[in-house]
């Protein structure tokens, strides 16, 4: 038969262990956050321009050579403009995508 006495340093046995095991835990100090940079895809093109509507496109079939040239000599300007528009949108483009230029030099020792 357990004496109250036995019982009691059992109880405390138990109750330091538990304190012994929780302060083990914190112990230890959480790490602390890191910021990681993760490139992520971001398109440069925020609107493309609207495609010119070209007169040469609608011509019937049986257009005359007339018609053909008068209607491709119209258009030109419209798409010499919209070529423009494209071209400076992957200019834009290229030169975000492109890193820094390094030079690199020669010193003399």
């Amino acid at each position: 038969m357990k004496t109250r006495k036995t019982c009691d340093i059992s109880n405390f046995r138990k109750l330091a262990l538990l304190y012994v095991m929780l302060l083990a835990g914190c112990g230890s100090v959480p790490l602390a956050p890191q910021l990681v940079e993760i490139p992520v895809f971001t398109p440069c093109v925020k609107s493309m321009p609207q495609r010119p509507v070209y007169e040469f496109e609608q011509l019937t079939p049986a257009a005359t050579d007339g018609e053909i040239v008068l209607a491709l000599a119209r258009d030109w300007p419209r798409g010499r403009k919209y070529e423009g528009e494209l071209e400076a949108i992957i200019e834009g483009c290229l030169s975000v995508a492109s890193p820094p230029s390094v030079q690199v030099l020669d010193l003399p020792p």
